[in-house]
């Protein structure tokens, strides 16, 4: 027969090892869920969700034929790629960039301000974007600048 002090001995050798099971697998649940929310955050940050600062080559261009090709008679005057037609002379804001960000995309760019991605262009790859001037001379003014844009996606 079993005295009392041996009987509580086999049921706490017991539920040690229940506990240590039972702890065992507790981190091998937080180590997969970790892994999980590793790669959640990583997919987040290269969806880019949120906003985001990115260095761009900022150059300038106008609705006119030296940027376009398109003459002011054109049908097609101050349409952007994505069928947007520019109120020429309000000193509107609009700005082409590649094809990865997408349109309706508000884009910050230093000494220009807020503007939204309506258009799209040719030479507009990688790490390019246009802004919109309503006259030649502002938009030559501009050049060509490398900036920190704030992206809101």
């Amino acid at each position: 027969m079993l005295t009392r002090t041996r009987m509580a001995d086999r049921v706490w050798r017991r539920s040690r090892r229940r506990l240590l099971a039972w702890l065992l697998f507790q981190a091998m649940v937080l180590g997969v869920l970790a892994a999980i929310l590793n790669q959640t955050i990583l997919a987040v940050i290269d969806a880019k969700v949120f906003p985001y600062v990115q260095t761009m080559e900022v150059t300038a261009y106008t609705a006119g034929v030296e940027s376009t090709g398109k003459h002011w008679h054109h049908p097609d005057f101050g349409v952007t790629a994505s069928t947007y037609r520019i109120d020429v002379g309000s000193g509107e804001k609009c700005l082409a960039a590649p094809p990865e960000i997408r349109f309706g995309t508000r884009i910050f760019v230093p000494g220009y301000g807020w503007g939204v991605v309506q258009d799209r262009g040719e030479d507009i790859v990688g790490q390019h974007l246009d802004v919109y001037f309503d006259d030649l001379a502002t938009a030559q003014n501009w050049g060509r600048k490398n900036l920190d844009v704030i992206i809101l996606p």
